[in-house]
Parts: C-alpha cells; sequence; structure tokens
C-alpha cells in the first residue's frame, strides 16, 4: 500500500513523475538487486531489492527508483518507487 504521494518534475526535462510509495529497510541484510541511481527506469515486476529471508520487492508497474540509500540503517527511508506523472504543473 502506497504511503504517500508526492510529485517531482525530472530535472533533465519536462517528464513529470510522481513519487509513489516509499519503502523501509528492515534488516541490515535487506539488499538491492542491482545496484541504483536515483531516476533509474524500472519495468513491471523487476526486483527493485531482496528482504533479508530472499522476498523481492519487484516494482508494481513501470517506474523509477528515486533516492536508493544502500547505506539506510533499518527502520528508516531505504529508497522510493515513482510512476510517471498524471498531468504537467506550471513552472
Amino acid at each position: 500500500m502506497p504511503r504517500r504521494h508526492w510529485r517531482r518534475h525530472l530535472l533533465s526535462g519536462k517528464e513529470l513523475i510522481e513519487l509513489y510509495d516509499v519503502f523501509d529497510r528492515h534488516d541490515l541484510q535487506d539488499r538491492f538487486a542491482r545496484e541504483w541511481r536515483s531516476f533509474d527506469r524500472v519495468a513491471a515486476g523487476e526486483p527493485i531489492a531482496f528482504r533479508a529471508d530472499g522476498q523481492a520487492i519487484r516494482a508494481p508497474e513501470d517506474g523509477y527508483v528515486v533516492f536508493p540509500n544502500p547505506g539506510t540503517p533499518p527502520g528508516r527511508e531505504w529508497f522510493y518507487f515513482a510512476r510517471p506523472g498524471q498531468r504537467y504543473a506550471m513552472m
């Protein structure tokens, strides 16, 4: 379930994305599926990370990994999932 909804512009162009969900790190053994950078695209169903017990955290739809932080301690925000925005804001 999404905890929060935000809207942000990608700084590299006119594409609007919406921060859709935030994932907290639960355990020091939680790990990313690969090295991510902010705004890396991810396909629906693609593994983003794995919990300590091996359970995959998969992209719920096509979108973006935002602010991934492999050094995050347990109990803190680990990364955000964003999806394409639904409208353009005036700048």
